[in-house]
């Protein structure tokens, strides 16, 4: 008897640590979201200001980029590898699966920006004003260019 508890503490112990090596390759951004299934592994989302823009952007683990504009066409942009590659840089090195899901700020702007970005299964949302870290914004930076590039290739 106490050598099958022993047993199944050892085994209950094996499963805690290989989770808490799953979590923290998660964290480190080891574990990418864009190797896995159909869904789009990058979504960006900018609504608000004063022209009321809601626009969409999604990504797939291929670099097809699919941006739903406010009056609801859509635009397809083919990433190169190279601003594929940036993006997950930009993911990695804001330590995504890290940050909270959430930032807003003490007093909301009539007008500000609403974002709200998806990478694999965790969603940030950030609001105008908001005081967040330099990594995320250096993320919603890269991810603009991003836009910017789509944009301008319709």
């Amino acid at each position: 008897m106490t050598v099958h508890r022993q047993h199944d503490s050892f085994r209950s112990i094996g499963r805690l640590l290989a989770l808490a090596a799953a979590l923290s390759l998660t964290a480190c951004g080891i574990l990418d979201p864009f190797g896995s299934g159909n869904a789009p592994a990058i979504r960006f989302t900018i609504t608000g200001g004063f022209a009321g823009i809601n626009q969409t952007t999604s990504i797939d683990q291929n670099g097809l980029a699919e941006m739903v504009h406010t009056a609801g066409d859509t635009t397809m942009y083919q990433l190169t590898k190279d601003q594929h590659s940036d993006l997950r840089t930009a993911f990695n090195q804001a330590a995504f699966f890290t940050l909270k899901g959430a930032y807003i700020p003490e007093r909301r702007r009539a007008d500000g920006f609403y974002y709200e970005i998806t990478f694999g299964s965790k969603t940030v949302r950030v609001e105008d004003g908001a005081d967040i870290p330099g990594k995320l914004r250096t993320l919603i930076e890269a991810l603009h260019e991003t836009n910017r590039l789509i944009i301008i290739s319709s």
